[in-house]
């Protein structure tokens, strides 16, 4: 008989996955394997005060990590999987008693609902061999916000997958959550700001946006270099040394943000006579973000100031990622408090994205 884990990343919604756990354990899963991505309260404390302690779920915490990233988090869930299928649920997916058991899994086979006849926010749940996600190397690990992961990863399933099933959409459901839960995790100001310009759904800009990067680059694959994939499963539970091995290039990022301004404005504008060109969109609402960030404080014009001077007086030589390291530590490492050097890391994060790295 197969076995079949169910592989789920969360960050701040423990009430959601306090109400999903007895649900899914329930569903007939052998394993449950949960990644907190530094959430602010300890979800296997908080979950196993609430629940007991399953020895099915088990717990594993990524720390330090300011931003949800929804391909780093589930890459590190899915492939912490040793059973021959995997689940993957939203931590606010519910499903059916034991229907996976009731489940005729075929090896080869990847299983999936359907966004258009389905329920709202079940799409992105999925069952598939895990031989089939180690061939495609899992989710795209370069597309880091909200929008396209899922419909990337669906795409590249179908060159391995011997058959696609969609599932009855009894099966599963989901619990309410709202519309700002899904990116106000990210840092997605400029983005934010084009869409509220444009006057489209945000969330429909950065799916747009992500389609863009995906295809103007070559496709993930297994060769791609991971940095959220586990490769040794017995020691999982103690590593931490995960990070972004592979991005997108600048050039194609902003082209892939003046793409989706394109195609709004053409498609969805309404009155074309007046379509304002898009690099002119584009250029004055990233000098609105730099100047908001530049004039809300004196002092941090001022160390801001001090860290460029420190870096120019290094005898290492420069590059754009080295000035971004440099300017993000010796800038948040002159705060007076750990508030302080938070609110530094997000300004330093927008002035590299913006300035030195466009």
């Amino acid at each position: 008989m197969n076995s079949v884990g169910i592989a789920t990343a969360c960050m701040n919604r423990e009430l959601n996955l306090a109400k999903a756990i007895p649900i899914w354990l329930k569903s007939g899963a052998d394993k449950i394997h949960i990644i907190d991505w530094s959430s602010e309260v300890n979800l296997q404390q908080f979950i196993e005060d609430k629940l007991g302690v399953n020895p099915k779920v088990k717990f594993f915490r990524i720390n330090n990590k300011r931003k949800w990233i929804l391909t780093h988090a589930f890459n590190l869930a899915l492939s912490s999987l040793d059973t021959n299928f995997i689940a993957k649920f939203d931590c606010d997916h519910i499903c059916k008693n034991n229907f996976l058991k009731e489940l005729d899994l075929g090896k080869g086979i990847f299983y999936r609902f359907n966004f258009k006849d389905n329920k709202i926010g079940t799409n992105g749940a999925f069952i598939c061999d895990r031989n089939i996600l180690e061939q495609v190397n899992f989710f795209d690990e370069r597309i880091t916000t909200y929008g396209w992961d899922e419909s990337d990863l669906f795409e590249r399933i179908q060159e391995f997958a011997k058959a696609i099933i969609f599932l009855d959409s009894n099966l599963i459901d989901h619990l309410p959550h709202t519309n700002k839960s899904r990116t106000e995790e990210q840092n997605l100001r400029l983005e934010e700001k084009i869409s509220c310009h444009l006057n489209i759904n945000p969330h429909e800009f950065n799916t747009k946006s992500n389609f863009f990067k995906n295809a103007l680059t070559e496709k993930w694959t297994i060769n791609s270099k991971s940095g959220f994939i586990i490769k040794n499963k017995k020691n999982i539970w103690n590593n931490q040394d995960f990070y972004q091995k592979e991005y997108f290039p600048s050039n194609v990022v902003n082209l892939s943000i003046l793409l989706t301004i394109e195609y709004f404005q053409n498609n969805q504008s309404n009155n074309l006579n007046n379509k304002i060109d898009s690099l002119v969109i584009f250029k004055e609402l990233l000098e609105e973000i730099v100047e908001e960030d530049l004039l809300e404080s004196f002092s941090k014009q001022w160390e801001l100031v001090n860290a460029i001077k420190i870096i120019h007086s290094s005898e290492e030589p420069l590059n754009r990622k080295l000035i971004a390291k440099k300017l993000k530590r010796n800038f948040v490492n002159s705060a007076i408090s750990e508030e302080v050097s938070n609110v530094r890391l997000e300004f330093i994060e927008n002035y590299c994205t913006y300035l030195l790295c466009d």
